[in-house]
């Protein structure tokens, strides 16, 4: 760390150095960046970065706050930085975009102290280091509650871009990753529920590492197999309908197949939730994606070689419902409960109070025409 940067006494708080020192601080610990021109401190970062005619640039913004492992104890401050930073280049990776820059706008009470913020930037510089990328500026204001305000920047080739839209009926659609190993863990975690080493290591991991299939990301885009791709934050039945009514379609989904780490499967069965409900849960940090069949193949050995897995949940419809086979083989629409901070109470009930109860994950049974709409 720079000379400058360790003179500052690290339990000082925010009232007690002001913005000017936080700021000085704060780039002086981030050092200089090669991609940044002319370095920090002026009203607008200046990036020394190359765009092709047939490139486009991405970009996205998030906000975070005090996430569940810190608020437990299970890490320090830098988890903070290194989700939010995670969780903003996530979506510019769904896109099929490689990172190149990041900006952090802290929002902090006064009471804040200097060894926090030390910790917070430390993870967002890693996490942002960790996927190619650096940051290139941000801003520091006072705030009644911690918020971490990331802006993501990166590039895409024109014809490799994936957004949400371009679903064709008859798409395999598969997923990355495992559901509902966070929802797991903040349950064991918050109850202090009985589980194995095994199952705690797993948990522990999901709550810490909120991390994107960053390499698979970019190699599934730059290998131009997709036809789609959003990642699954909110859990899938949210990017399933968001994903297929941009496209003008409906997707059936095979219960059977959504993927649980088999290393909780037996506490999520003494817990009583199921893959769907699992599923919903969101917080995994994972991607849906929709390839042609032609392409399945080529996207399994993709992912085959950096030892990873694609796993196929079902298929694109040519209809306006989304429908799950369930294990018992039952076809059913897929209940589009979704967590949404505006609206997640309802009928008096909060999001997660709906996902313990199994009917709220899916609307009634397909009637016969809807059926033959799927054969067909």
């Amino acid at each position: 760390m720079p000379e400058a940067a360790k003179m500052l006494d690290k339990h000082s708080t925010l009232a007690e150095v002001g913005e000017k020192t936080l700021v000085s601080h704060i780039t002086n610990f981030l050092g200089q960046p090669a991609s940044l021109v002319d370095g920090y401190g002026h009203d607008a970062a200046f990036l020394d970065i190359d765009l092709g005619n047939d490139e486009l640039l991405a970009l996205n913004t998030d906000r975070s706050g005090l996430n569940l492992a810190y608020q437990l104890g299970l890490a320090d401050a830098e988890c903070v930085g290194d989700l939010g930073v995670s969780h903003a280049i996530s979506d510019i990776v769904a896109g099929g975009a490689e990172p190149i820059a990041v900006t952090l706008a802290l929002l902090m009470p006064p009471d804040t102290t200097i060894e926090f913020v030390e910790q917070v930037v430390s993870g967002a510089k890693l996490a942002a280091a960790r996927y190619g990328a650096f940051i290139a500026g941000g801003d520091s204001k006072q705030n009644p509650k911690f918020a971490v305000v990331v802006t993501a920047i990166g590039k895409v080739k024109r014809q490799l871009r994936l957004g949400r839209s371009g679903v064709a009926p008859g798409d395999v659609l598969a997923t990355t990753g495992y559901f509902g190993s966070m929802l797991l863990g903040s349950m064991a975690f918050k109850r202090n529920l009985d589980v194995t080493e095994q199952e705690s290591r797993i948990m522990r991991d999901a709550l810490v590492r909120q991390r994107p299939p960053y390499e698979l990301g970019i190699a599934i885009s730059s290998a131009g197999v997709a036809s789609s791709c959003m990642d699954i934050s909110d859990g899938l039945a949210s990017a399933l309908y968001s994903m297929t009514s941009a496209s003008g379609l409906g997707a059936l989904i095979q219960e059977s197949q959504l993927p649980i780490d088999p290393g909780l499967a037996d506490f999520a069965n003494k817990l009583g939730l199921s893959k769907t409900q699992l599923s919903f849960a969101g917080g995994d940090w994972q991607y849906l994606y929709s390839f042609p069949e032609t392409k399945f193949d080529e996207a399994e050995a993709i992912a085959s070689g950096l030892g990873e897995k694609l796993i196929r949940i079902g298929k694109a419809v040519d209809c306006n419902f989304v429908s799950i086979k369930t294990t018992s083989g039952h076809l059913r629409h897929l209940g589009k409960l979704e967590h949404d901070s505006f609206k997640d109470r309802r009928k008096g009930k909060g999001y997660f109070d709906l996902l313990s109860e199994p009917q709220s994950c899916f609307g009634p049974h397909l009637n016969p025409e809807e059926i033959m709409s799927l054969e067909t």
